[in-house]
């Protein structure tokens, strides 16, 4: 993966990932890291990204969310996979392996991809809610850490 090696090899976009990572570690997903900034991250790491690696990334993710945060979220992709055609089971809005494969699977659907799904009806790069920009940011942290190996 190209930009893999090129964050890798360029120690400042390295450093801001590796602190991007750490704020995210840090508290609640939601807090410290700005609308613009999860969405920057998710579309920078996960644009190369194979669905089944973006699966696993987006589960963990919601695995790490509240339960009520994965229910507004999975609320969204439920509908979003609706109106797409996407198949979803009925094990809940809260089960974060379900809203993993649904993410996954409605990644490429749409322009914009679920920053764009997750988005408020404004754009502009704000998010829906705090339970979006937790879900952009978990994605974006699990991706970076199995790159930089934390």
């Amino acid at each position: 993966m190209k930009m893999f090696e090129e964050l890798l090899g360029d120690e400042s976009r390295r450093q801001k990932v590796e602190d991007f990572v750490a704020r995210y570690d840090k508290g609640p997903p939601e807090e410290g890291i700005s609308d613009d900034e999860a969405q920057h991250h998710h579309d920078e790491l996960t644009s190369d990204l194979p669905e089944d690696e973006y699966r696993e990334a987006a589960t963990d993710a919601f695995g790490r969310m509240s339960s009520e945060q994965r229910r507004e979220v999975g609320q969204k992709l439920r509908s979003e996979a609706t109106a797409q055609g996407v198949p979803v089971d009925e094990s809940g809005d809260e089960d974060a392996g379900m809203l993993g494969r649904v993410a996954a699977a409605l990644r490429g659907t749409q322009s914009g991809g679920l920053g764009q799904i997750l988005g408020g009806a404004g754009g502009g790069g704000v998010l829906s809610s705090p339970a979006a920009r937790a879900a952009l940011a978990g994605i974006a942290a699990h991706v970076a850490k199995r790159f930089l190996k934390r």
